[in-house]
């Protein structure tokens, strides 16, 4: 996206500890407009560097976030996705966490959506789709988070994101956190918050985001061996019953057959 305002926000952060953090910024878009402006970023100041590392085209997102991780050297590294405002105390709020539980593998933050202002996104809401997003609030250990805020173990681990999930994102973070789970605890940290905008602003498109979603990644993680002790077989809910009891009445109700209509030459004079 070459967003330079929330990137310069995301550069922009610092701890009230010393603290020596590198950030590493994948431009996968190097013929963007603003291309030359996200390059021009790059500077070390204070034991806080920024650098720009680029690919020649866009390989997808799980490429990108392994291109960082390699680069990096440090103990930790938070995951931020471009379109996401983190909070001022982000760094305090990690590195707190990382004194707590050292041995963790995967420390999971929280994501905020904007309050809903439309019936599609108040739908989103009591659906619970934003739920993966706070799940931080919820449980003190979840399963796993989502990479728009995310803090993993760094150069100790040995853990990519893998290269066959889709190349906007969709279910390779569940995949990354469950495979990192066996070497350290997942732990939740609630006060590393960030904010995340609407998916196409709310308006009818962002349902096509949800089904690619669900039917380009997610869906892949249940053929995913190391993911099988997490899949189980649900009693349909309330509209899979609707759906399920219209198609067989559907099924049952007869059909009148179709009237013969015999089509016979008139010869006229």
């Amino acid at each position: 996206r070459c967003d330079l305002e929330g990137l310069h926000k995301i550069v922009s952060l610092r701890a009230s500890v010393p603290a020596s953090v590198s950030f590493w910024l994948i431009l996968d878009n190097p013929t963007h407009l603003k291309a030359d402006k996200v390059r021009a970023l790059s500077n070390v100041r204070d034991n806080y560097q920024v650098n720009v590392r680029e690919y020649p085209r866009n390989l997808g997102a799980s490429a990108a976030r392994n291109f960082g991780l390699g680069c990096s050297y440090a103990d930790w590294v938070i995951r931020l996705d471009d379109d996401v405002l983190p909070d001022l105390n982000l760094f305090d709020a990690y590195l707190g966490a990382t004194m707590r539980w050292p041995q963790a593998s995967v420390l999971v933050g929280t994501t905020e959506l904007p309050p809903p202002h439309n019936i599609l996104t108040q739908a989103i809401v009591a659906s619970d789709i934003p739920g993966a997003f706070r799940v931080a609030q919820r449980q003190a250990d979840p399963g796993w988070g989502v990479t728009a805020n995310l803090c993993v173990a760094g150069h100790t681990s040995r853990i990519s994101f893998q290269m066959h999930y889709p190349k906007s994102g969709a279910g390779e973070d569940m995949d990354f956190c469950i495979r990192a789970g066996r070497y350290g605890v997942i732990r939740s940290v609630p006060g590393a918050q960030a904010r995340h905008p609407w998916w196409s602003d709310g308006r009818i498109e962002a349902i096509w985001h949800f089904l690619g979603w669900a039917e380009g990644g997610e869906s892949l993680c249940l053929s995913e061996p190391h993911l099988q002790e997490h899949v189980f077989f649900g009693f349909p809910n309330g509209v899979e019953i609707v759906l399920i009891r219209s198609f067989i009445l559907i099924l049952m109700t007869p059909f009148a057959p179709a009237e013969t209509v015999a089509s016979l030459p008139c010869l006229c004079h």
